[in-house]
Order: structure tokens, then sequence, then C-alpha cells
């Protein structure tokens, strides 16, 4: 597959790259003069144009395979300048600027430039002719793109687009923490520029090509963002028009779509790449294309005045955790749209979306919460005792007061001096503002109970600015044999908050249960060591796990494969070969749990993060290093988000 091919390549050159930028920095320091950026620039610009090369050879090889005979584009200059523009840009980088308001415009108006290095601050403003498309049905029209807002990006980018920026200065040119931040920076947009050479050959191809030939964006990374998403639900097009690539341009009406300089496409850590596509025939990302197709149909239809690219985005963040969405969608296409085409198969499915809706059966936008008739589920992340099924889904609960106990509760000074469950009950919702649930029962083992309330001193004491969740306690409802389970609402404005952390009333009042369970998880791998000591305990960090990554707004669980593979590539192997690549990661990854996988080299992200945090917490340097990744991810995404 020639995108997977590309987004293989471009991850191993990236690193490799980032790596030379970094030697570099700590040897000379950031440069902050013209003269200083200049010098570094030269040095560094042969590095960009022999992994440019690299990136445009890969590319040559898979458009011949697509087609042998193809007149393949000559590459194109990379000057130095493109070095001393991305220096400055991550010396210096710009203030926010208000996003524009986007115009509305047809779906098939779309930009008319494509970056080139050569020129990465020069606009062109030629007009371009309409989009065309082939296998796709006729959609409804579409709002012109603007800059992704840093909510809409992917992970990374929007770590860095939100993070602090320390000035680099002659004084501080040399820190460490100057250092670093800079060379990320840099090495984000150089990577970007490598990966340009591959993207630009497949595009020029398709555009000196026959007409029948053409290209389409496609998601080829193991995570995407919002913003890509909807880039890439437009589907084909063809030498015509440039659309494909490009992150903002010009409308028909000549707006600028967007607040970026025309011609900047792709983000820094985008991992979208193009692929050639002949009309008439089945093309790599189809599939995928219809899908995000009808998700921007259903988010259309659904918006009732509010922007559907906001719709949008929240529909793709929850199908991103839920893709039981997705497969809602085709169906509701398959049964409105039977018989029916074009813009006669588009008014049928938007009228079965809106009455799906309507009837509570479907809603992929998380906007409803409580009320009569079924709610918009909220999310359940379980420690569970077996493989069972993935992520279940239950009523959300409504927002709760924090609250101290009742004044009939002692409130004991100390765990140890808790006397009674209501009295640990008691002093988790005096020391942590939390309501606690479930601790009436008597027959509750007083040692269990201590290392569930322990986890959660232990915890507090080594992250103090964790967010507890609003309820904690004892369970009688049972999620598909899980230990315990974690959920989350998400709010109006995007972020996520922690509405609960509950353990199994069932494995709670069951402590030798408990302990042979764990005992058999931990000996076959599924769970790491040191479960089997201290079961309740461990099972309530691994769901505090959850809590932090939930207080990150779930940058740690998505952005945990492109964290892994970034540390495999520049840290663990020094293999050029795919094969040798794919066995080595495949052998890294499998020392996590089995719970933090699915097969040999698929993460179960969300369990794969919690997992990490137990696993270093309970076991410290004789973790994996693929879990101290992990860890390290989460702890630093609770501040960064």
């Amino acid at each position: 597959m020639l995108s997977a091919a590309l987004r293989l390549l471009h991850r191993a050159l990236g690193a490799a790259l980032g790596r030379i930028i970094l030697r570099r920095m700590r040897a000379d320091g950031v440069p902050v003069t013209p003269e200083q950026r200049q010098q570094m620039a030269r040095r560094l610009h042969r590095e960009v144009v022999a992994r440019r090369q690299r990136s445009y050879g890969q590319a040559v090889e898979e458009i011949r395979r697509f087609d042998r005979d193809i007149r393949i584009a000559e590459p194109n200059p990379y000057p130095v300048e493109a070095v001393v523009a991305a220096l400055e840009r991550a010396v210096e980088p710009p203030p926010p600027r208000p996003a524009a308001q986007p115009q509305p415009d047809q779906r098939t108006a779309d930009s008319n430039h494509s970056e080139s290095p050569n020129s990465p601050e020069s606009p062109d403003s030629s007009p371009r002719a309409s989009r065309a498309r082939v296998t796709a049905p006729e959609v409804a029209p579409r709002p012109s793109a603007r800059v992704a807002a840093p909510a809409e990006l992917d992970p990374t980018s929007r770590r860095r687009a939100r993070a602090r920026v320390t000035a680099p200065t002659l004084e501080n040119r040399t820190d460490p923490t100057v250092v670093r931040e800079v060379a990320e920076r840099l090495s984000a947009t150089l990577t970007r520029h490598v990966a340009q050479a591959g993207r630009e050959a497949v595009v020029n191809t398709a555009l000196g090509a026959d007409e029948e030939i053409g290209w389409a964006r496609v998601l080829s990374g193991a995570e995407n963002c919002a913003f890509c998403a909807m880039l890439a639900s437009r589907g084909p097009v063809y030498r015509s028009d440039k659309s494909a690539l490009t992150v903002v341009g010009r409308g028909r009406n000549n707006r600028t779509r967007g607040t970026r300089a025309l011609g900047e496409s792709y983000h820094d850590n985008c991992d979208c790449e193009a692929v050639l596509v002949r009309r008439g025939q089945d093309w790599e990302g189809r599939e995928e294309f219809e899908r995000l197709e009808r998700l921007w149909m259903a988010a259309s239809a659904l918006a009732r005045g509010d922007e559907p690219r906001l719709l949008f985005n929240r529909a793709w963040r929850r199908s991103r955790r839920d893709p039981e969405i997705l497969a809602q969608l085709d169906r509701l296409w398959a049964d409105s749209t039977e018989g029916l085409v074009g813009s006669d198969a588009n008014r049928a499915f938007t009228r079965a979306v809106r009455d799906a809706q309507a009837d509570g059966t479907f809603d992929a936008t998380d906007r409803r919460r409580t009320g009569a008739g079924p709610a918009a589920p909220e999310r359940v992340r379980a420690s569970r005792a077996d493989q069972g099924s993935e992520n279940s889904e239950q009523r959300p609960t409504p927002p709760l007061p924090r609250r101290r106990p009742s004044g009939d509760v002692r409130v004991p000074e100390s765990l140890e001096s808790a006397a009674s469950p209501q009295e640990v009950g008691a002093y988790l919702q005096a020391r942590y503002g939390v309501m606690a649930v479930g601790f009436s029962d008597p027959a509750l083992p007083m040692e269990q109970l201590r290392e569930f309330a322990g986890a959660f001193d232990d915890v507090a004491a080594r992250y103090p600015d964790i967010e507890m969740p609003r309820v904690v306690g004892i369970s009688d409802d049972e999620q598909d044999h899980a230990y315990a389970n974690t959920t989350s609402i998400m709010n109006p404005d995007g972020t996520l908050t922690c509405t609960s952390l509950m353990f199994s009333r069932e494995y709670m009042l069951d402590p030798a249960r408990m302990q042979a369970e764990a005992e058999r998880d931990v000996a076959v791998g599924f769970h790491p060591r040191g479960m089997e000591q201290r079961a309740v305990y461990a099972v309530t960090v691994h769901e505090l796990g959850h809590v932090l990554d939930i207080q990150g707004d779930d940058h740690a669980s998505a952005n945990a494969v492109e964290e892994l593979e970034r540390h495999f590539m520049a840290n663990v192997t020094s293999s050029a070969d795919r094969a040798e690549l794919a066995a080595q990661y495949r052998e890294w990854i499998g020392e996590l749990s089995g719970y933090s996988r699915r097969g040999d080299v698929s993460l179960n992200r969300e369990e794969a993060v919690a997992e990490a945090f137990v696993d270093v917490e309970m076991n410290g340097d004789a973790a994996p290093e693929a879990a101290h990744v992990l860890h390290r991810l989460l702890v630093e995404s609770r501040r960064r988000i």
C-alpha cells in the first residue's frame, strides 16, 4: 500500500533527522541571530535533501507498482531558504491569530495552491477550477476550511500548539529545555518537508497524467485528527484541482480558506498521505472516505444552525473511541438509500439520520447528557478479569456536587484508624471532596477497602494535581466481569470530566476469587507483575491511570501509538529493513501486558496507558521500557492539555 509504505519511511526518516537536529543544537546552541540561522541551515540542508531524495524514491517505487507506464514527475528543488524559514518559525513561533470566520461555499470549492518548501511564505492567488468527483454520491454544501483549532488537531500537534514556549535568547540559547523545545519544533517542520517530497511526487504525477488518473488524501497514520478527517472526507480529485493536499487556500469567492499563509499544506506531525486513483476503479482508502463522507453528512444533518464542522469534530472524536457509530451510519445508509443514487440518496440518508436522532437511536455528537429516553452514552473504562468485550457503555452519571460526609458517620483521622466500611467512605469523601457510595455494607472486608482507599492516597501524594472523579465507591453494576470501571463525559467545549471510579462489589466481597484470578492474569501475562500481591490496590491504581488520562483530555491514550513508534525509532532500533523493523517492534511492544494489546502489534490504547501506569508505579525500573514511555506520556499529558 502506497500510503502505508510512505508513512513508515517518513516516520523513520523523521526520527533520524530529529536526532541530528538535537545533536546539532546541543553542540551549537539555538540559533537566535540571522547569521547563526544561516550557518545552521546550511549544515541541516544537506541532511533534509538526502532524506527528501529517499522519500521521493519510495514514492516512485510505489507509483510504478500502480502503473509501470505512467510518466513520473520530477522532484521539486529544495533551497536552503526553506530551512532558514523553518528555523525562524521554530525559534520565533508566531503568536496565535484569531481564526477567520468560515465563509460558506460548496464542497466542490477548494484551494488553488499546494505547498512547496521552495517558497514557504509566498501565496499563489490565481483562481482554480472547482473539484471533480467520481465514485462518490453528491453531498451537502460545506463551509470552506479554515486553520484547525488546537482541539481539532492530532494529539502531538495539539500538545505543541498549547504548550508554553520559552523564547530563546543569547543568554539561554544553550539551556537544555530551550534546546529541546526548539529542536522538537524544527524537527516537526523539517520532517514535513521531507515527507512533502514523496507526497509531491504522487500529486504532480497525477497532475501530468491522463484525466482518468487522480489522487486522494488518506488517513494513513495510527492516529489522525478531526481536521484531517474532514479533508479526507472530500474524496478523489483530478488534475483540474490540487485540493486534496491543501489545508487552506481560496474558494470560488477568492476568500482565504483559513488563517495560515496560502500554500501551507499538512500541519506538522500530520500522518496523511496522497494516493493515486484511477477513475471508475477501486482505490486505497475508498471505504474510509465513504465512511467519513457519511459522518460529515450526518453532522451536517444534525447541525441545526451550528457549524457542521464543529459537530463533525465532535462526531469524529466520538467515533475514535466508539467505532460502532460509523457502523451504525453504514447501516442507516444501506437501509435508507436502497435503489437511490446521487442527491436522492443523500436526501434520504439525511432524513434517516434526523429521524434516528429524533427517536433517540442515534447521536454521534455527545451533546445530550440527561433527560427521558436513551441518553448519549458516556465512556466506560474497565479493568477486566478476562478479555471480555471492549469498552462497554452505560447511561451517564448526572453531575453530582462534591460534599463532606453526613454528621452521623465518624471521619477517621487516618485510613488506618477507620473502623468500618462507612468510615472508609467518609475518609475518602472528606479527604478528596468526592461522593463516596456503596460503603454501607458491613460485610465489605476492611483489608481490601484499605487497599482501595490507599491507592487514592498514594497516587494523590505523587500527583497532587490529580482531578479526582466526582463519585467513587463500590458498585453492583457489573461490566463484563470487570474488576472496576471508570467513566467520563465530554463537556460542551470538548474537554473531558471523570464522573466515577467504581470497584466491583462482587470481587470486593470475595477476596479469594479476586486473588485467584489476579494470579492467573499475571501468570499468563494479561496484567503486570505485582498485581497478584495487592490485587485491589493494583486495580485501583490502574483506574486512577484512566483518571489521569481523562484529566489530559485523552492526550496520552490518543497519542500512545505515535509516542511508542517515535521512541522505538529514535532509541531502540537502527534497522532500515521494514521486515526487520516490524519484527523488532512486535518483540518490543510484546513486553507490555496482554491487556495493553490487541494481537501482536495493535495497541488497546486506553488500557495500555493505564496498564503502563500501574506497572511503573508498582514495579519501577523493572517495568518494560515501553511501559515507561507510556507512563511518562501520561504524567506529562495531564499538565499540558
